[in-house]
């Protein structure tokens, strides 16, 4: 899918999007504020801002339908982006960058902004990256602090919108109504066309958190199919025979109660993806094979049970998944008489 430039215009009071970067128009729609200032892409749905009245918005993906929307922290509104989790923006007039507890009014934190009129704000990944009309400067943030770890003069004298398209600095200057693609985070320009209106205020790259792919298949229950489980039993011993079709060396765990049950969450630019579950106890007992060294065959010898107990164990490797142990099924072994 082409990825697209998304501006916001001070003067016509619309957001457009662009063909890739270009000043072709592909669409456009009238902003939900009288003055819109800023603008994002959380990866589905524009987010915008403006202070008449001072308001953030959810746009039900690219459009002038608004989703959910809430009062901006201060007066005067201006950039605003999203950092696959919350909305971070900017006031001129409380000279401030906020971070919000996703997409709502609460704030988490804040800091002062590093000038006095702060404007375009964006997030590439791990640090914040600014843009303040009054000194000219965009500013790379150490994280979301103030501490400003390097800056340079941004393309000319009112520099406002300011995103990150995962290579480069895109940015807007309402002076000479243009967007300029920058090389990487540095005042060097690419590329520039002229905005698709005079006072181009908030500009946003709709593949910056564009829709993740569909989530991986979980991983493979085991390193390799086990073809068979069998158990024998005593009213205090039990033995477990397992057969896998390559060789890996296998531990059991186990306990006389049943484990919690806990899903496997991944969370991926923002979206959370269900990956399987994990067995959990309190107290487990782990329990290596008998066996030495990597096998096809592999054998667990319990004893000294409690008598006629229920034991519950499954088999495992650790042969990591995103530093967990790959966890076969949950098993149940009767010790004595099976209950009816």
């Amino acid at each position: 899918m082409t990825e697209n430039v998304i501006s916001a215009d001070y003067d016509t009071r619309k957001h457009y999007r662009l063909r890739d970067f270009c000043s072709t128009i592909i669409d456009s729609y009238l902003s939900p504020n009288d003055h819109p200032t800023g603008i994002t892409w959380d990866g589905d749905n524009v987010i915008s801002a403006g202070y008449s009245p001072k308001t953030h918005y959810l746009h039900d993906g690219f459009s002038s339908t608004i989703l959910r929307w809430y009062t901006a922290p201060y007066l005067s509104p201006t950039g605003i982006t999203w950092d696959g989790e919350n909305v971070l923006s900017a006031d001129r007039f409380a000279k401030k960058h906020y971070r919000h507890d996703g997409f709502t009014s609460i704030i988490t934190d804040s800091y002062n902004s590093p000038y006095v009129s702060p404007r375009g704000i964006t997030w590439d990944g791990e640090n914040v990256l600014s843009a303040d009309r009054a000194s000219r400067f965009h500013y790379k943030h150490d994280g979301f602090s103030s501490t400003i770890t390097t800056l340079y003069l941004s393309p000319n004298g009112n520099p406002r919108g300011i995103t990150w398209d995962g290579t480069d600095v895109i940015s807007t200057d309402v002076d000479t109504q243009t967007h300029y693609r920058h090389d990487g985070f540095s005042s060097t320009i690419a590329a520039s066309y002229p905005s698709p209106a005079a006072a181009p205020t908030g500009i946003t790259w709709d593949g910056r958190y564009a829709p993740a792919p569909p989530p991986p298949l979980p991983p493979p229950t085991w390193p390799c199919i086990i073809n068979t489980v069998t158990t024998e039993t005593t009213p205090t011993t039990l033995t477990i025979h397992a057969i896998t079709a390559c060789q890996v060396h296998l531990f059991a765990c186990w306990g006389y109660t049943k484990p919690v049950r806990k899903p496997i969450y991944k969370t991926i630019r923002g979206k959370i993806y269900s990956c399987g579950y994990e067995y959990i106890w309190t107290t487990p007992y782990i329990k290596e094979q008998d066996e030495y060294y990597e096998t096809r065959l592999h054998t667990f010898t319990f004893t000294d049970l409690i008598e006629d107990s229920v034991i519950a164990f499954f088999l495992f490797a650790f042969r990591a998944v995103n530093h967990l142990p790959i966890q076969g099924p949950l098993s149940f072994a009767f010790l004595g008489e099976p209950p009816l």
